[in-house]
């Protein structure tokens, strides 16, 4: 971190802002992934899962609303899920956060750039490429 001298207050690089928004993302993720984990084992306390068959899970936690949902209800799986939906997205804020930044100090170039590879991301995300 640099201090600005004239102001005397500090003064982060483009770098260092975008590093706390991945930090930030990654710490999130793993504080609701140790929640629902806890909780999870809490609640299956002494069960023995038979792990030659396999069974698929259930329609209600296919997609983030559905997860999110049922998170918000105490479902542990589901706060398992969203931790690892926040990994997931924690790198797409890191775009969003570098086309606001980039925006800010005007470098139109870098802008466009971030939007192409945000553009890119939220479509291998919505499923609509394979």
């Amino acid at each position: 971190m640099k201090i600005n001298e004239e102001a005397g207050k500090p003064r982060w690089t483009i770098e260092e802002r975008l590093s706390r928004v991945i930090a930030a993302g990654v710490g999130m993720s793993i504080g609701v992934c140790v929640l629902g984990t806890g909780d999870f084992l809490r609640s299956h306390m002494g069960r023995v899962r038979d792990f030659g068959v396999f069974t698929p899970e259930t329609q209600e936690l296919k997609g983030f609303i559905e997860s999110w949902y049922a998170a918000m209800g105490g479902d542990a799986r589901a706060m398992m899920q969203i931790g690892l939906w926040l990994l997931i997205l924690t790198p797409v804020a890191r775009v969003c956060a570098a086309a606001v930044l980039f925006g800010i100090r005007r470098e139109n170039v870098f802008v466009l750039a971030s939007l192409a590879v945000l553009a890119m991301m939220c479509l291998g995300l919505s499923g609509l490429v394979r």
